[in-house]
């Protein structure tokens, strides 16, 4: 607003054309390049977004993968927080990333980085499946965006499951907190069972 009262009292005290034509073309350049936000704007602040959207849903099959975020963030964006579920406050992503992210809102208008595995986190046991919001905000000098929020689906899959057990001759009972397996097991004769989380085969002898 300083350059803009300037030129302005510069006008004003030459009211001619030229004098104004002089103003109107410094005035142009008084901000230089794109503005900054202000409190005024605060409520537009651009969020930031993965692929284009605000809410977005990743699925981890294991306890040991990393969470990967990757997205667009507004040039005038100085740097991203975030937060895992109830279980932080808002944080530097450094806090809670596997290595350290890239963050280039003002030239490439992006960034990436991969956050801990649940194990590494230790939030959550994962012997059962869940799911939690991970939020992400823009810090600007206008103040924060609205949350851009990802939901992390965990999957038990196949590698993941736990082991079934020994069954011995006769009748017998097998299981965890995820299944459990009755079976009978009749001398001399081979069998096997299976479904899309596990296979079992076995022999008896004499």
């Amino acid at each position: 607003m300083t350059c803009v009262n300037s030129i302005l009292r510069c006008v004003l005290k030459r009211p001619n054309s030229f004098a104004v034509m002089l103003g109107f073309v410094a005035l142009l350049g008084c901000e230089g390049g794109v503005p900054e936000f202000t409190e005024l704007s605060k409520g537009k602040i651009p969020q930031p977004t993965l692929a284009g959207k605000t809410k977005s849903t990743i699925t981890v099959t294991s306890p040991t993968q990393l969470i990967p975020l990757s997205g667009e963030c507004d040039s005038r964006v100085q740097s991203l927080e975030i937060k895992i579920a109830d279980k932080t406050n808002w944080l530097n992503p450094t806090e809670v990333a596997a290595s350290q992210p890239t963050v280039d809102c003002k030239e490439t208008k992006s960034f990436t980085m991969n956050i801990k595995s649940l194990s590494t986190l230790g939030y959550w046991s994962t012997a059962s499946e869940f799911s939690f919001d991970i939020s992400l905000r823009a810090v600007t000098k206008a103040g924060n965006s609205g949350e851009t929020v990802v939901t992390v689906y965990y999957k038990i899959g196949p590698d993941s499951k736990p082991p079934i057990g020994n069954l011995s001759s006769g009748s017998g009972a097998s299981g965890s907190t995820n299944y459990k397996m009755d079976a009978r097991v009749n001398f001399g004769q081979t069998s096997s069972a299976s479904s899309t989380s596990y296979k079992i085969e076995g022999a008896t002898v004499r």
